[in-house]
C-alpha cells in the first residue's frame, strides 16, 4: 500500500496541467527529486509578482505546498484567497497527499526520503524509521 501511495503521489506531482507553489528553493529541489514538475517558489517574491506569474501560465489548477507549520498555513490561506480572487482553481488534495505520504512538517524533509530511496532503502522501511524517530524525539521533549 505505501509504495502504491508514493507512486500515485509522484504521478500527481508530475501532472503538466497543474502548478505547484512552494515556499523556497529547498522545497523546490526536494519535490523535483521525486518527479514534481511546474514548481514555483515564492521566496523573496512579492505576492503580486507570484500571482501575476501564475496567472500568466493559465494552469488548470494550482497546489499550494507550503510547510505544515503555522507560517506555512498562514501563507496557504493568503495564497488561496488571492488565487481564488483571480479565478484560479486550488487543488487541496495534493497537499493532503504529500502530508499523509511522508508524515512531514516541512516540505524540504522530502529530500531525506528521496536520498534514502536512491540508496535502495524501501519506502516501508523509511516510514517505519521515520515514525520511530519521531516517537523518540517526542520522548525527549
Amino acid at each position: 500500500m505505501p509504495l502504491h501511495q508514493l507512486e500515485k503521489l509522484q504521478r500527481s506531482l508530475s501532472d503538466s496541467n497543474s502548478m505547484l507553489i512552494v515556499e523556497g528553493k529547498r522545497d523546490k529541489i526536494a519535490l523535483s527529486k521525486i518527479g514534481a514538475l511546474n514548481l514555483v517558489d515564492i521566496s523573496g517574491k512579492s505576492l503580486e509578482a507570484v500571482i501575476k506569474a501564475i496567472s500568466s501560465k493559465n494552469p488548470e489548477s494550482v497546489s499550494i505546498l507550503t510547510d505544515y507549520d503555522e507560517e506555512g498555513e498562514q501563507q496557504l490561506k493568503i495564497l488561496t484567497k488571492c488565487l481564488h480572487s483571480q479565478g484560479i482553481k486550488i487543488d487541496n488534495i495534493l497537499r493532503k497527499q504529500v502530508k499523509s505520504t511522508f508524515n512531514i512538517q516541512r516540505i524540504e524533509e522530502i529530500n531525506s526520503f528521496a536520498k534514502l530511496l536512491d540508496c535502495g532503502i524501501s519506502y516501508d522501511k523509511i516510514l517505519k524509521t521515520n515514525k520511530f524517530l519521531k516517537r523518540m524525539k517526542n520522548k525527549k521533549l
